[in-house]
């Protein structure tokens, strides 16, 4: 509960609706269990929509932490001077993407070799 309500709010920092919607819910859920807590009890809906809710909040983080990081390498790469490349097209990529999704698609991969 501690770790979702802290990171719904470093969302709620970024993204103030996103970041909003699931600190209501998770008081929703909280004001709603004062009785009986029904956390980890399956057979009950609450339990679907906190779990969904988790997962939901992990990755609008994980995106915008993506993005944050394609930035910042996009930056770079705009300080650095150009060299030219003697890649054939075959050989640079398998798909034709943007150079925002390439750094996008880059910074996943960082972030996924990080953990």
């Amino acid at each position: 509960i501690i770790s979702f309500l802290r990171q719904s709010l470093k969302l709620y920092a970024v993204d103030r609706p996103q970041g909003a919607l699931y600190l209501v819910i998770i008081f929703q859920q909280l004001i709603g269990n004062l009785s009986e807590s029904m956390w980890f009890n399956i057979r009950v809906l609450q339990f679907v929509i906190i779990t969904l809710a988790t997962m939901c909040v992990t990755r609008a983080l994980q995106l915008y932490e993506a993005a944050r990081i394609a930035a910042i390498s996009a930056a770079q790469t705009v300080n650095t001077p150009q060299v030219e490349s003697t890649a054939t097209p075959q050989s640079s990529s398998k798909f034709n993407l943007s150079s925002r999704q390439q750094n996008l698609r880059s910074a996943f991969d960082r972030l996924r070799n990080d953990k």
